[in-house]
């Protein structure tokens, strides 16, 4: 699990080259072990129970496209990005991060264990 203070240098190195906290997500012990700073931490962002500790950010990648990145907190970096066209649907956009939801909890189910 990490640290309250890793999660906020991770938010700090997102704002500074753009991009914009838009989704968090916490499992149930990381949730209980962040409760009592998560206004400071997330403010109004929203937070979701997952299987998995990440956190979703986006920033313009051109006129026509959104990029957004699912950042895993904890463990070993690792990170994974979608095009989103402006034009996609909720329903659209919602699908694409779910399925990179998907992937990211599949990477971390499979991979080797972090040597923490």
């Amino acid at each position: 699990m990490i640290g309250t203070s890793e999660i906020a240098e991770i938010f700090s190195v997102y704002r500074k080259h753009g991009w914009t906290l838009r989704r968090v997500l916490l499992t149930d012990g990381s949730r209980a072990a962040v409760r009592s700073e998560q206004k400071d931490l997330f403010g109004e962002i929203l937070v979701e129970n997952s299987s998995l500790d990440a956190a979703w950010f986006s920033r313009e990648s051109s006129v026509e496209v959104d990029a957004w990145e699912l950042r895993r907190l904890g463990g070993t970096p690792f990170a994974l990005i979608r095009s989103i066209p402006k034009s996609a649907s909720q329903g659209e956009a919602s699908q694409i991060l779910h399925e990179c939801e998907i992937q990211m909890s599949d990477y971390a189910t499979h991979a080797p264990r972090d040597l923490d």
